[in-house]
Protein backbone atom coordinates (compact mmCIF):
# COMPACT_ATOMS: atom_id res chain seq x y z
CA UNK A 1 0.00 0.00 0.00
CA UNK A 2 1.52 3.35 -1.00
CA UNK A 3 0.27 6.91 0.33
CA UNK A 4 -1.64 8.75 -1.85
CA UNK A 5 -0.65 12.33 -3.04
CA UNK A 6 -3.25 14.61 -4.07
CA UNK A 7 -1.09 16.45 -7.18
CA UNK A 8 1.64 14.92 -8.87
CA UNK A 9 3.09 17.25 -11.33
CA UNK A 10 6.00 16.45 -13.87
CA UNK A 11 7.35 19.74 -15.62
CA UNK A 12 8.90 19.07 -19.27
CA UNK A 13 11.74 17.07 -19.97
CA UNK A 14 11.80 15.05 -16.51
CA UNK A 15 11.85 11.41 -16.86
CA UNK A 16 9.30 10.31 -13.97
CA UNK A 17 10.34 7.06 -12.09
CA UNK A 18 8.45 3.69 -12.54
CA UNK A 19 7.33 3.56 -8.76
CA UNK A 20 6.80 6.26 -6.57
CA UNK A 21 6.37 5.94 -2.88
CA UNK A 22 6.26 8.64 -0.35
CA UNK A 23 5.83 9.61 3.09
CA UNK A 24 3.64 12.78 4.33
CA UNK A 25 5.14 15.75 2.85
CA UNK A 26 2.60 19.22 2.51
CA UNK A 27 4.58 20.42 -0.70
CA UNK A 28 8.04 18.90 -1.89
CA UNK A 29 9.52 20.92 -4.84
CA UNK A 30 12.94 19.20 -6.62
CA UNK A 31 14.18 21.96 -8.37
CA UNK A 32 16.47 22.16 -11.53
CA UNK A 33 19.23 19.94 -11.62
CA UNK A 34 17.87 16.81 -9.10
CA UNK A 35 17.11 13.42 -10.68
CA UNK A 36 13.76 12.00 -8.84
CA UNK A 37 14.57 9.63 -6.81
CA UNK A 38 13.88 6.03 -7.07
CA UNK A 39 11.69 5.94 -3.54
CA UNK A 40 9.94 8.63 -2.38
CA UNK A 41 7.16 8.53 0.08
CA UNK A 42 4.57 11.22 0.77
CA UNK A 43 1.37 11.10 2.30
CA UNK A 44 -2.17 12.35 0.67
CA UNK A 45 -2.63 16.05 0.04
CA UNK A 46 1.00 15.91 -1.19
CA UNK A 47 2.38 17.82 -3.67
CA UNK A 48 5.58 16.42 -5.37
CA UNK A 49 6.35 19.01 -8.04
CA UNK A 50 9.47 18.53 -10.25
CA UNK A 51 10.79 21.22 -12.67
CA UNK A 52 12.44 20.92 -16.06
CA UNK A 53 16.00 19.71 -16.32
CA UNK A 54 16.39 18.30 -12.61
CA UNK A 55 18.46 15.68 -11.42
CA UNK A 56 18.60 14.21 -7.79
CA UNK A 57 20.44 11.42 -6.19
CA UNK A 58 19.02 7.90 -6.12
CA UNK A 59 18.68 7.50 -2.67
CA UNK A 60 17.10 10.47 -1.60
CA UNK A 61 13.85 10.18 1.35
CA UNK A 62 12.01 12.95 1.69
CA UNK A 63 9.89 12.73 5.13
CA UNK A 64 7.46 14.52 7.43
CA UNK A 65 5.44 14.07 10.37
CA UNK A 66 3.30 11.14 9.51
CA UNK A 67 1.73 8.72 6.91
CA UNK A 68 -1.58 7.02 5.58
CA UNK A 69 -1.30 4.15 3.16
CA UNK A 70 -3.62 4.39 0.79
CA UNK A 71 -4.26 2.31 -2.31
CA UNK A 72 -2.05 2.85 -6.05
CA UNK A 73 -2.65 4.96 -8.32
CA UNK A 74 -2.85 8.55 -7.36
CA UNK A 75 -6.04 10.78 -7.49
CA UNK A 76 -4.85 12.50 -10.02
CA UNK A 77 -1.05 12.71 -12.09
CA UNK A 78 -0.27 15.60 -14.46
CA UNK A 79 2.35 15.23 -16.61
CA UNK A 80 3.42 17.65 -18.58
CA UNK A 81 4.17 16.94 -22.16
CA UNK A 82 7.74 14.84 -23.69
CA UNK A 83 7.68 13.44 -20.00
CA UNK A 84 8.70 9.33 -19.60
CA UNK A 85 5.67 8.62 -17.70
CA UNK A 86 5.87 5.89 -14.68
CA UNK A 87 3.92 2.85 -15.41
CA UNK A 88 0.26 2.55 -14.30
CA UNK A 89 -0.01 6.31 -14.09
CA UNK A 90 -2.56 8.37 -16.19
CA UNK A 91 -1.20 11.24 -18.68
CA UNK A 92 -3.12 14.51 -18.01
CA UNK A 93 -2.63 16.93 -20.59
CA UNK A 94 -3.31 19.73 -18.34
CA UNK A 95 -0.04 21.53 -16.92
CA UNK A 96 0.70 21.83 -13.70
CA UNK A 97 0.10 25.74 -12.47
CA UNK A 98 1.33 25.38 -9.02
CA UNK A 99 4.54 26.92 -10.25
CA UNK A 100 5.44 29.38 -12.90
CA UNK A 101 7.41 28.14 -16.21
CA UNK A 102 10.55 29.43 -16.53
CA UNK A 103 12.80 29.96 -20.02
CA UNK A 104 16.33 29.35 -17.37
CA UNK A 105 16.24 26.27 -15.29
CA UNK A 106 19.12 28.09 -13.77
CA UNK A 107 17.05 30.93 -12.83
CA UNK A 108 14.06 28.35 -12.09
CA UNK A 109 16.47 26.84 -9.48
CA UNK A 110 17.41 29.91 -7.62
CA UNK A 111 13.37 31.03 -7.61
CA UNK A 112 12.33 27.83 -6.16
CA UNK A 113 14.85 27.76 -3.65
CA UNK A 114 14.28 31.36 -2.31
CA UNK A 115 10.63 30.59 -2.33
CA UNK A 116 10.33 27.04 -0.59
CA UNK A 117 13.21 26.75 1.13
CA UNK A 118 11.58 25.47 4.11
CA UNK A 119 9.66 22.86 2.38
CA UNK A 120 13.13 20.78 0.52
CA UNK A 121 14.18 18.76 3.34
CA UNK A 122 16.83 16.38 1.78
CA UNK A 123 18.52 14.43 4.32
CA UNK A 124 22.29 14.27 2.57
CA UNK A 125 23.00 17.56 2.55
CA UNK A 126 26.00 17.48 0.82
CA UNK A 127 23.91 16.30 -2.19
CA UNK A 128 22.35 19.61 -1.99
CA UNK A 129 25.37 22.05 -1.38
CA UNK A 130 26.57 20.22 -4.75
CA UNK A 131 23.53 21.04 -6.78
CA UNK A 132 24.11 24.50 -5.30
CA UNK A 133 27.75 24.89 -6.21
CA UNK A 134 27.27 23.40 -9.46
CA UNK A 135 24.59 26.00 -10.44
CA UNK A 136 26.95 28.95 -9.28
CA UNK A 137 29.40 27.47 -11.26
CA UNK A 138 27.89 27.47 -14.57
CA UNK A 139 26.62 31.20 -13.86
CA UNK A 140 30.34 32.25 -12.80
CA UNK A 141 31.72 30.64 -15.44
CA UNK A 142 30.20 30.13 -18.43
CA UNK A 143 32.80 30.68 -20.72
CA UNK A 144 35.67 28.36 -22.80
CA UNK A 145 38.71 28.10 -22.09
CA UNK A 146 40.95 29.41 -24.95
CA UNK A 147 44.92 28.76 -25.22
CA UNK A 148 45.53 31.64 -27.77
CA UNK A 149 43.56 33.76 -30.02
CA UNK A 150 43.75 31.86 -32.65
CA UNK A 151 42.45 28.99 -31.04
CA UNK A 152 38.98 31.28 -30.38
CA UNK A 153 38.46 32.91 -33.34
CA UNK A 154 38.95 29.58 -35.55
CA UNK A 155 36.00 27.95 -32.74
CA UNK A 156 33.97 31.41 -33.35
CA UNK A 157 34.49 31.32 -36.86
CA UNK A 158 33.11 27.91 -36.50
CA UNK A 159 29.92 28.68 -35.20
CA UNK A 160 29.42 31.94 -36.87
CA UNK A 161 30.39 31.42 -40.16
CA UNK A 162 29.20 28.82 -42.35
CA UNK A 163 31.49 28.89 -45.33
CA UNK A 164 29.67 27.73 -48.79
CA UNK A 165 31.51 24.49 -49.97
CA UNK A 166 31.63 25.22 -53.23
CA UNK A 167 33.80 28.72 -53.38
CA UNK A 168 30.93 30.23 -56.41
CA UNK A 169 28.58 30.19 -54.05
CA UNK A 170 30.15 32.21 -51.60
CA UNK A 171 29.85 36.09 -51.50
CA UNK A 172 31.48 37.82 -54.20
CA UNK A 173 33.33 40.73 -53.69
CA UNK A 174 34.81 42.71 -56.46
CA UNK A 175 37.34 45.43 -56.21
CA UNK A 176 39.90 47.82 -57.93
CA UNK A 177 43.03 48.14 -56.29
CA UNK A 178 43.22 51.68 -56.44
CA UNK A 179 39.86 52.42 -55.45
CA UNK A 180 39.08 50.00 -52.71
CA UNK A 181 37.46 51.63 -50.24
CA UNK A 182 35.17 52.76 -52.03
CA UNK A 183 34.32 49.51 -53.97
CA UNK A 184 34.20 47.64 -50.71
CA UNK A 185 31.35 50.01 -49.70
CA UNK A 186 29.53 49.63 -52.05
CA UNK A 187 29.73 45.73 -51.76
CA UNK A 188 28.70 46.01 -48.22
CA UNK A 189 25.78 48.46 -49.43
CA UNK A 190 23.98 45.20 -51.49
CA UNK A 191 20.98 44.35 -51.17
CA UNK A 192 20.80 40.43 -49.46
CA UNK A 193 24.53 40.91 -48.86
CA UNK A 194 25.47 37.66 -46.50
CA UNK A 195 28.75 37.81 -44.81
CA UNK A 196 28.59 34.25 -43.07
CA UNK A 197 29.04 32.14 -45.80
CA UNK A 198 32.17 33.05 -47.31
CA UNK A 199 33.99 35.59 -49.18
CA UNK A 200 35.32 35.28 -52.69
CA UNK A 201 37.41 38.15 -53.21
CA UNK A 202 38.02 39.34 -57.31
CA UNK A 203 40.92 41.88 -58.22
CA UNK A 204 39.66 43.85 -61.53
CA UNK A 205 42.55 43.14 -64.18
CA UNK A 206 44.66 40.55 -61.79
CA UNK A 207 44.57 36.84 -62.85
CA UNK A 208 44.43 35.05 -59.26
CA UNK A 209 41.82 32.70 -57.98
CA UNK A 210 41.00 32.89 -53.99
CA UNK A 211 42.06 30.36 -52.46
CA UNK A 212 43.27 32.40 -49.49
CA UNK A 213 45.79 34.85 -50.73
CA UNK A 214 43.67 37.28 -52.59
CA UNK A 215 41.50 37.53 -49.32
CA UNK A 216 44.48 38.44 -47.24
CA UNK A 217 45.59 40.55 -49.55
CA UNK A 218 42.10 42.31 -49.95
CA UNK A 219 41.98 42.52 -46.08
CA UNK A 220 45.55 44.36 -45.57
CA UNK A 221 44.80 46.81 -48.01
CA UNK A 222 41.26 47.69 -46.29
CA UNK A 223 42.97 47.67 -43.21
CA UNK A 224 45.40 50.18 -44.39
CA UNK A 225 43.08 52.44 -46.30
CA UNK A 226 41.11 52.95 -43.51
CA UNK A 227 43.53 53.35 -40.79
CA UNK A 228 44.73 56.40 -43.10
CA UNK A 229 41.98 57.62 -44.07
CA UNK A 230 41.57 61.14 -42.50
CA UNK A 231 37.66 61.38 -42.97
CA UNK A 232 37.41 58.12 -40.67
CA UNK A 233 40.59 58.18 -37.78
CA UNK A 234 42.73 60.91 -36.70
CA UNK A 235 45.78 60.72 -35.19
CA UNK A 236 49.39 58.75 -35.06
CA UNK A 237 49.75 55.47 -36.92
CA UNK A 238 49.62 53.49 -33.46
CA UNK A 239 47.10 55.32 -31.55
CA UNK A 240 44.26 56.40 -33.84
CA UNK A 241 40.89 57.84 -32.74
CA UNK A 242 37.71 58.16 -34.48
CA UNK A 243 37.03 61.45 -36.36
CA UNK A 244 34.12 63.71 -35.77
CA UNK A 245 32.50 63.25 -39.41
CA UNK A 246 29.00 63.86 -39.61
CA UNK A 247 28.79 63.60 -43.51
CA UNK A 248 30.55 59.72 -42.80
CA UNK A 249 27.86 59.28 -40.29
CA UNK A 250 25.17 59.98 -42.27
CA UNK A 251 26.80 57.72 -44.40
CA UNK A 252 27.37 54.83 -42.30
CA UNK A 253 30.75 54.57 -42.86
CA UNK A 254 31.75 53.78 -39.51
CA UNK A 255 29.27 50.83 -39.23
CA UNK A 256 31.11 50.14 -42.33
CA UNK A 257 34.55 50.22 -40.47
CA UNK A 258 33.49 47.59 -38.03
CA UNK A 259 31.93 45.47 -39.97
CA UNK A 260 34.91 45.17 -42.35
CA UNK A 261 37.22 44.62 -39.19
CA UNK A 262 34.84 41.85 -37.88
CA UNK A 263 35.22 40.06 -41.37
CA UNK A 264 39.02 40.70 -41.76
CA UNK A 265 39.16 38.82 -37.96
CA UNK A 266 37.26 35.61 -39.05
CA UNK A 267 38.45 35.66 -42.57
CA UNK A 268 41.89 35.65 -42.13
CA UNK A 269 42.88 38.97 -42.31
CA UNK A 270 45.37 41.47 -40.49
CA UNK A 271 43.72 42.79 -37.22
CA UNK A 272 42.67 46.41 -36.78
CA UNK A 273 46.23 46.90 -34.17
CA UNK A 274 45.85 50.78 -34.56
CA UNK A 275 43.25 51.85 -32.37
CA UNK A 276 44.15 54.09 -29.32
CA UNK A 277 43.03 52.43 -25.81
CA UNK A 278 40.37 55.32 -25.12
CA UNK A 279 38.44 54.02 -28.25
CA UNK A 280 38.91 50.13 -26.79
CA UNK A 281 37.86 51.09 -23.27
CA UNK A 282 34.77 52.49 -24.93
CA UNK A 283 34.04 49.18 -26.65
CA UNK A 284 34.33 47.28 -23.36
CA UNK A 285 32.25 49.27 -21.49
CA UNK A 286 35.34 50.73 -19.31
CA UNK A 287 35.99 54.08 -18.01
CA UNK A 288 38.53 56.40 -18.90
CA UNK A 289 41.69 57.31 -17.19
CA UNK A 290 44.04 60.37 -17.10
CA UNK A 291 46.99 58.00 -18.76
CA UNK A 292 44.34 58.57 -21.95
CA UNK A 293 45.48 61.87 -22.05
CA UNK A 294 48.09 60.80 -25.01
CA UNK A 295 44.91 59.58 -26.84
CA UNK A 296 44.00 63.33 -27.45
CA UNK A 297 44.72 64.20 -31.15
CA UNK A 298 45.28 67.94 -30.93
CA UNK A 299 48.92 68.00 -29.48
CA UNK A 300 48.67 71.51 -27.67
CA UNK A 301 45.93 70.07 -25.41
CA UNK A 302 47.54 67.49 -24.63
CA UNK A 303 50.23 69.50 -23.54
CA UNK A 304 48.44 71.99 -21.34
CA UNK A 305 46.77 68.97 -19.51
CA UNK A 306 49.90 67.71 -18.79
CA UNK A 307 50.57 70.71 -17.44
CA UNK A 308 47.52 70.45 -15.26
CA UNK A 309 48.42 66.84 -14.31
CA UNK A 310 51.74 68.38 -12.58
CA UNK A 311 49.97 70.84 -11.25
CA UNK A 312 50.54 70.68 -6.70
CA UNK A 313 48.62 73.05 -5.35
CA UNK A 314 45.42 74.40 -5.90
CA UNK A 315 46.76 77.75 -6.54
CA UNK A 316 48.59 76.51 -9.67
CA UNK A 317 45.52 74.90 -11.01
CA UNK A 318 43.50 77.96 -10.85
CA UNK A 319 46.65 80.22 -12.44
CA UNK A 320 46.70 77.52 -15.26
CA UNK A 321 42.67 77.72 -15.52
CA UNK A 322 42.69 81.51 -15.58
CA UNK A 323 45.20 81.76 -18.26
CA UNK A 324 44.60 82.08 -22.31
CA UNK A 325 45.89 78.81 -22.38
CA UNK A 326 43.07 77.01 -21.57
CA UNK A 327 40.32 79.00 -23.58
CA UNK A 328 39.72 75.57 -24.98
CA UNK A 329 38.15 74.56 -21.51
CA UNK A 330 34.68 76.26 -22.61
CA UNK A 331 34.55 74.77 -25.68
CA UNK A 332 34.95 71.49 -24.36
CA UNK A 333 32.14 72.20 -21.86
CA UNK A 334 34.52 72.34 -18.22
CA UNK A 335 32.89 75.32 -17.43
CA UNK A 336 33.62 75.41 -13.20
CA UNK A 337 34.71 78.71 -12.30
CA UNK A 338 38.23 79.17 -11.65
CA UNK A 339 37.56 80.20 -7.55
CA UNK A 340 36.05 76.56 -7.41
CA UNK A 341 39.15 74.92 -8.52
CA UNK A 342 40.93 72.98 -5.84
CA UNK A 343 43.82 69.99 -6.06
CA UNK A 344 41.44 67.52 -4.45
CA UNK A 345 39.78 67.53 -7.79
CA UNK A 346 42.42 67.80 -10.40
CA UNK A 347 41.98 64.24 -11.59
CA UNK A 348 38.26 65.06 -12.14
CA UNK A 349 38.86 68.27 -13.97
CA UNK A 350 41.17 66.33 -16.44
CA UNK A 351 38.37 63.62 -16.89
CA UNK A 352 36.33 65.56 -17.97
CA UNK A 353 38.35 67.28 -20.49
CA UNK A 354 39.11 63.33 -21.75
CA UNK A 355 36.05 62.20 -22.05
CA UNK A 356 35.13 65.48 -23.67
CA UNK A 357 37.87 64.83 -26.44
CA UNK A 358 37.72 61.22 -26.87
CA UNK A 359 34.14 60.17 -26.31
CA UNK A 360 31.47 62.92 -26.07
CA UNK A 361 32.92 64.71 -29.28
CA UNK A 362 32.72 61.61 -31.35
CA UNK A 363 30.23 59.59 -29.40
CA UNK A 364 27.78 58.79 -32.67
CA UNK A 365 30.82 57.46 -34.96
CA UNK A 366 31.65 55.39 -31.77
CA UNK A 367 28.36 54.13 -31.00
CA UNK A 368 28.00 52.91 -35.09
CA UNK A 369 31.60 51.87 -35.24
CA UNK A 370 30.48 49.75 -32.50
CA UNK A 371 27.43 48.35 -33.98
CA UNK A 372 29.53 47.65 -37.02
CA UNK A 373 31.25 45.13 -34.45
CA UNK A 374 28.52 43.42 -33.82
CA UNK A 375 28.93 41.91 -36.96
CA UNK A 376 29.44 37.85 -36.61
CA UNK A 377 29.69 38.15 -33.07
CA UNK A 378 32.93 40.08 -32.45
CA UNK A 379 32.32 42.75 -30.19
CA UNK A 380 30.28 40.04 -27.96
CA UNK A 381 33.81 38.27 -28.64
CA UNK A 382 35.77 41.51 -27.15
CA UNK A 383 33.72 41.50 -24.59
CA UNK A 384 33.75 38.27 -23.07
CA UNK A 385 37.64 37.28 -23.52
CA UNK A 386 38.94 40.90 -23.24
CA UNK A 387 42.58 39.35 -22.53
CA UNK A 388 42.62 37.30 -25.73
CA UNK A 389 40.92 40.24 -27.62
CA UNK A 390 42.30 43.37 -26.57
CA UNK A 391 46.10 43.46 -28.00
CA UNK A 392 44.24 42.54 -31.62
CA UNK A 393 43.11 46.36 -31.33
CA UNK A 394 45.72 48.16 -29.94
CA UNK A 395 49.19 48.97 -31.01
CA UNK A 396 52.39 47.09 -29.26
CA UNK A 397 55.88 48.24 -29.37
CA UNK A 398 56.38 45.17 -29.75
CA UNK A 399 56.20 43.04 -32.68
CA UNK A 400 53.79 40.51 -33.48
CA UNK A 401 56.01 37.59 -34.42
CA UNK A 402 60.05 37.77 -33.60
CA UNK A 403 62.27 36.51 -36.53
CA UNK A 404 62.86 33.10 -34.77
CA UNK A 405 59.10 32.55 -34.72
CA UNK A 406 58.47 33.31 -37.99
CA UNK A 407 61.24 31.10 -39.52
CA UNK A 408 60.39 27.76 -37.43
CA UNK A 409 56.78 28.35 -39.39
CA UNK A 410 58.33 27.59 -42.21
CA UNK A 411 58.44 23.42 -43.83
CA UNK A 412 61.53 23.77 -46.07
CA UNK A 413 61.96 20.67 -48.89
CA UNK A 414 64.70 19.32 -48.46
CA UNK A 415 66.69 17.39 -51.23
CA UNK A 416 68.54 14.05 -49.70
CA UNK A 417 71.38 14.78 -47.63
CA UNK A 418 74.37 14.27 -49.89
CA UNK A 419 72.42 14.79 -52.84
CA UNK A 420 74.05 17.52 -55.20
CA UNK A 421 71.66 20.29 -54.46
CA UNK A 422 71.89 19.71 -51.27
CA UNK A 423 74.54 22.19 -50.73
CA UNK A 424 72.98 25.31 -52.57
CA UNK A 425 70.04 24.91 -50.49
CA UNK A 426 71.60 24.97 -47.14
CA UNK A 427 73.57 28.26 -48.91
CA UNK A 428 70.02 29.77 -49.65
CA UNK A 429 68.49 29.07 -46.43
CA UNK A 430 71.79 30.46 -45.10
CA UNK A 431 70.68 33.85 -46.99
CA UNK A 432 67.14 33.81 -46.42
CA UNK A 433 67.24 33.47 -42.25
CA UNK A 434 69.93 36.02 -42.07
CA UNK A 435 67.13 38.28 -44.21
CA UNK A 436 64.49 37.94 -42.11
CA UNK A 437 66.47 38.69 -38.78
CA UNK A 438 67.45 41.64 -40.49
CA UNK A 439 63.66 42.60 -41.33
CA UNK A 440 63.44 41.98 -37.02
CA UNK A 441 60.11 40.79 -37.26
CA UNK A 442 56.67 41.47 -38.69
CA UNK A 443 54.22 44.24 -38.56
CA UNK A 444 51.12 41.65 -38.32
CA UNK A 445 50.02 38.14 -38.97
CA UNK A 446 46.20 37.14 -40.19
CA UNK A 447 44.91 37.29 -36.52
CA UNK A 448 43.24 33.99 -38.31
CA UNK A 449 46.83 32.36 -39.12
CA UNK A 450 46.85 30.29 -41.57
CA UNK A 451 44.67 27.84 -43.35
CA UNK A 452 48.00 25.61 -44.36
CA UNK A 453 51.44 25.35 -43.41
CA UNK A 454 53.99 27.74 -44.73
CA UNK A 455 56.40 25.96 -47.01
CA UNK A 456 59.71 27.05 -48.77
CA UNK A 457 60.60 25.03 -51.80
CA UNK A 458 63.71 25.19 -54.36
CA UNK A 459 63.73 25.96 -58.13
CA UNK A 460 66.49 25.29 -60.61
CA UNK A 461 66.77 28.54 -62.53
CA UNK A 462 68.81 28.28 -65.98
CA UNK A 463 67.90 32.52 -65.98
CA UNK A 464 70.47 33.66 -62.86
CA UNK A 465 68.22 36.60 -63.20
CA UNK A 466 65.42 34.87 -61.73
CA UNK A 467 63.80 36.56 -58.56
CA UNK A 468 62.13 34.91 -55.62
CA UNK A 469 58.58 33.99 -56.08
CA UNK A 470 55.22 33.10 -53.58
CA UNK A 471 52.12 31.52 -54.07
CA UNK A 472 50.43 33.45 -51.01
CA UNK A 473 47.33 30.65 -51.08
CA UNK A 474 49.32 27.42 -50.58
CA UNK A 475 51.26 29.73 -48.56
CA UNK A 476 54.37 28.91 -50.17
CA UNK A 477 58.00 30.94 -51.25
CA UNK A 478 59.98 29.86 -54.05
CA UNK A 479 63.81 30.90 -53.58
CA UNK A 480 66.06 30.42 -57.03
CA UNK A 481 69.16 28.14 -56.09
CA UNK A 482 71.42 30.22 -58.05
CA UNK A 483 71.46 32.58 -54.64
CA UNK A 484 73.61 31.65 -52.92
CA UNK A 485 75.26 35.25 -52.09
CA UNK A 486 73.83 36.85 -49.58
CA UNK A 487 74.16 40.79 -50.53
CA UNK A 488 72.74 39.49 -54.42
CA UNK A 489 69.96 37.21 -52.21
CA UNK A 490 68.97 40.55 -50.37
CA UNK A 491 68.80 42.99 -53.40
CA UNK A 492 66.89 40.56 -55.29
CA UNK A 493 64.53 39.34 -52.55
CA UNK A 494 63.95 43.22 -51.91
CA UNK A 495 63.12 43.92 -55.79
CA UNK A 496 60.91 40.98 -55.42
CA UNK A 497 58.42 42.06 -52.79
CA UNK A 498 58.62 45.61 -53.78
CA UNK A 499 57.90 44.81 -57.29
CA UNK A 500 55.10 41.84 -56.69
CA UNK A 501 52.00 44.16 -55.99
CA UNK A 502 49.84 42.67 -58.07
CA UNK A 503 48.07 39.02 -58.73
CA UNK A 504 49.58 37.12 -61.69
CA UNK A 505 52.62 38.69 -62.00
CA UNK A 506 55.00 36.31 -62.90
Amino acid sequence: MLAQPSSLCVSPSVHAPTNVSASNVNDVVVSPSVNLPVDVSASPSATLSVMPSVYAPTAVSVSSLSSAPVSYPPQSVQVSPSISAPTNVSVLTTPSTLHPQFNDPQQEYIEILSDNSDELTIEDSNVQLAIEESVSYRLQNDLTHFDSVEELLKHHALMKCFVAVIPEDRQNIVVRRKHIWNDVKRSLKRPGFNDNIGLLINFIGEDAHDAGGPRREFFRLVMSSMSRDGNLFTGPPSNKTLTHNVIALQRNEFHICGHLIALSLLYGGPAPNFLSKSVVAYLLDEPLDTTMIEDIPDSDIQSSLHKLLDASSSEELRALFNSSEFDFRFDAGVTISVSAVKIEEKEELILAFVNNYLIYSCKGELDQFKNGLKSLGILELLQQYPTLMKPLFVYSKEPCMKATTFLKMFTIKWSPEGSNTRESEEAVIYCWTNYVHQCAGLDCIPALGFASPLEIEFIKDNDKGRLPSASTCTPALYLPLSLTDEDIFFERMDTAIIGAQMFGVP
